[in-house]
């Protein structure tokens, strides 16, 4: 199958199903795929949303997640996923 064909819609909602490490794993097989889900704030502000029962984007509670938020989406949640794993 050649994911370059693929609807963007089919895409992103392939990389919510996803577990995160395949996601970067197939993020990393070619620039369409860079550019339709890694780069795409959507899909990470979905999964911020989703994936942590901890409310991480109440900047109000958390005032020093919000910079780091803002300039990037996808380094939050990735390095969100990295302090769930190691218990902050």
């Amino acid at each position: 199958m050649d994911l370059c064909k693929l609807d963007r819609n089919i895409l992103f909602r392939l990389s919510i199903k996803l577990n995160i490490h395949d996601l970067l794993r197939l993020c990393q097989t070619n620039k369409y795929i860079i550019d339709k889900l890694y780069n795409q704030n959507l899909i990470w502000n979905y999964r911020t949303q989703n994936d942590f029962q901890f409310d991480y984007l109440n900047f109000i509670i958390y005032p020093k997640f919000k910079k780091f938020y803002n300039k990037s989406s996808k380094d939050f949640y990735i390095n969100s996923i990295k302090l769930n794993k190691h218990g902050n």
